[in-house]
């Protein structure tokens, strides 16, 4: 699966003229130059008056670009300016792609000649009011509204995996979200498996080297009891205990392994982090065990990631 088939996932009731625009943007962004700044202003400024009431995520990634919804960016107050900005440097530093573009519409089998603005049907059920900019003007701030907003929108009780690779902020942005709203945070970290049982099969495995059993077998606890506590592994000792346990509507369960196969039919969502590369190296570099990092971990993460198409499998793309 790609970003198109995600964006059909997501909004199903998508049209072959969508997919074109979707296409389009993916290869050229907003495809024009930005020569008079105060009519973009005043475009934006008219479209933000008349919007109506809706929940949306903040953002979609679309390729290397992301639509910002408009209604969720005012709801949590950032900066119209920022967007502004953000639109005219993407708009005017945009590297265009006409190979993509040809290989996608020949692969959706769609006519170039069709239109290129969204349809009727996805107007009127999905309200698409956004800007488009690059990704790498999403901040760190946009990325905790992202999860914030999604988690506050979910009306029932439920499990949430925060997927990522090594190095991409999971932990941090769980713990975030943790002192801001009432969940409950499980970490992927408490379940590695013991040395004692981590064969050369077991380790071929995806996933091999976590106890996706215990994983499971916690999950089915959380949803069919209300438990006081939980077994968790510590790695240092090479032993088991149990911790309190808080079972609140919302649990987010982090880290790398956290949509596991064996026990994702027990996740009712899925989030994840996409983190550049570049980023999540410098950030490895300041851990003491970066070599094993290079080495032993990203090499089975990798695996896990890429054969099970973990992110866009996910619900939500931070």
């Amino acid at each position: 699966m790609n970003i198109i088939e995600w964006h059909k996932i997501k909004y199903p009731l998508i049209q072959k003229q969508d997919i074109h625009k979707l296409i389009y943007q993916m290869a050229y962004g907003n495809a024009h130059m930005i020569n008079d700044i105060s009519k973009v202003n005043t475009f934006l400024l008219n479209e933000i008056n008349f919007l109506d009431s809706f929940n949306q995520d903040l953002y979609d990634y679309v390729g290397d670009f992301a639509r910002i919804s408009l209604r969720t960016y005012l709801k949590y107050y950032f900066s119209i300016n920022y967007l502004l900005n953000s639109f005219i440097l993407s708009s005017n530093n945009i590297k265009k792609d006409d190979s993509l573009y040809e290989e996608l519409l020949k692969e959706y089998n769609i006519d170039k000649d069709m239109n290129l603005s969204h349809s009727d049907t996805y107007k009127l059920n999905y309200k698409p009011n956004y800007r488009l900019i690059h990704k790498d003007y999403i901040t760190s701030e946009m990325r905790y509204i992202q999860a914030y907003n999604f988690i506050v929108n979910q009306d029932c009780r439920c499990i949430i995996s925060l997927e990522g690779k090594c190095g991409s902020g999971k932990s941090y942005l769980a713990d975030r979200l943790s002192k801001h709203l009432d969940i409950t945070v499980l970490h992927m970290d408490n379940f590695f498996l013991p040395n004692s049982r981590k064969t050369k099969d077991r380790l071929n495995e995806i996933g091999g080297n976590i106890d996706y059993k215990l994983v499971r077998d916690t999950l089915i606890n959380i949803k069919n009891n209300n438990p006081k506590s939980i077994k968790i592994f510590d790695c240092k000792k090479q032993e088991y205990y149990k911790i309190p346990f808080n079972n609140k509507k919302i649990i987010i369960l982090e880290g790398v392994y956290s949509s596991h196969p064996f026990f994702k039919d027990l996740i009712d969502k899925a989030m994840f982090i996409d983190t550049p590369l570049k980023l999540r190296l410098e950030r490895l570099q300041l851990r003491d065990n970066y070599e094993r990092y290079i080495q032993e971990w990203i090499p089975l993460e990798d695996k896990y990631y890429n054969e099970l198409n973990i992110q866009y499998s996910s619900d939500l793309i931070i």
